[in-house]
């Protein structure tokens, strides 16, 4: 392992340019080389938090524009595009994008932006990444993919066609609950300078020494996903047989409504499961954040 720059300032000079480390550290640079790789990704980029991540993302909007967004997304993005976000005049629509009827919004409402979750949090649906970014795709707009739920090894939302891959690193990818983190990955190298410079003016990156903690926690990911997985899968079926519990939702349990279509882009179903005793209504979640 590297070791861990604990400095806020470095010698004048110094081969690799580092001045200030909100403006760069050896560490951030460490960990967005290692980060990027098991995305499939030219880029990456490291953040304090899985929120500071979605906060550089949409920073680069601006006052008019529009979000297409997945309605289950995690509670926290809700409440950034309600509480936050709207003051500045950005407009978030969602819709059930795991319908494909719905995208036709994406030609209708020319949003800037097409935000994804994948499995999403808490009900665990399951978005079509590659058929969502192609039709956005063919209208020239960019599509993101939280991609927390699955981690990248299980899912790689860029080579399923998503312009950006996000993640809360404090999750699957540091895998260790002794730190925040989060992560933005692209092939686009627009992106890319967009993603640097918000880390860098709005104050968003991680401390050194969490970035050390996510690029050590990521070299057991796979190891540790492959149990999570098996675990999960275990549970789920276990559940599913209570006389007590009337659904569960796992993604490679066949019960699942998109089964299929996450055997399709997902190595196997995360360590995740949610089961309820009572009947739920998935639109009635959003309004509950």
């Amino acid at each position: 392992m590297p070791p861990v720059y604990l400095t806020s300032t470095f010698e004048s000079g110094n081969p690799d340019g580092f001045d200030y480390t909100r403006s760069g550290n050896p560490n951030f640079r460490l960990l967005q080389q290692s980060a990027a790789s098991p995305e499939g990704a030219k880029f990456a980029t490291c953040f304090a938090s899985g929120v500071s991540a979605i906060t550089a993302v949409v920073s680069t909007l601006k006052s008019g524009d529009i979000v297409l967004a997945e309605e289950n997304v995690y509670g926290c993005t809700y409440r950034l595009f309600a509480r936050v976000f709207a003051k500045f005049g950005i407009q978030t629509q969602y819709a059930d994008l795991a319908d494909p009827a719905a995208w036709r919004l994406i030609r209708e409402l020319q949003p800037a932006l097409v935000w994804l979750e994948s499995p999403t949090n808490p009900l665990l649906k399951v978005v079509d990444i590659a058929g969502i970014s192609s039709e956005a795709r063919d209208a020239s707009i960019p599509v993101l993919a939280d991609n927390t739920f699955a981690s990248p090894y299980l899912q790689r939302p860029l080579e399923l066609g998503a312009t950006l891959s996000l993640s809360s690193t404090t999750k699957y990818v540091n895998g260790h609950s002794d730190c925040l983190g989060g992560l933005v990955a692209t092939n686009d190298a627009d992106w890319q300078e967009k993603m640097i410079f918000a880390q860098k003016a709005l104050g968003l990156q991680p401390s050194p020494f969490d970035a050390w903690l996510t690029a050590r926690g990521q070299r057991t990911m796979a190891l540790r996903m492959e149990r999570h997985c098996a675990n999960a899968l275990e549970l789920a079926r276990w559940i599913e047989q209570h006389p007590r519990v009337r659904a569960v939702r796992y993604p490679f349990l066949p019960s699942h409504p998109q089964h299929a279509l996450a055997r399709r882009q997902m190595k196997a179903g995360s360590g995740r499961a949610g089961n309820w005793q009572r009947p739920f209504n998935p639109s009635a979640m959003v309004g509950a954040y």
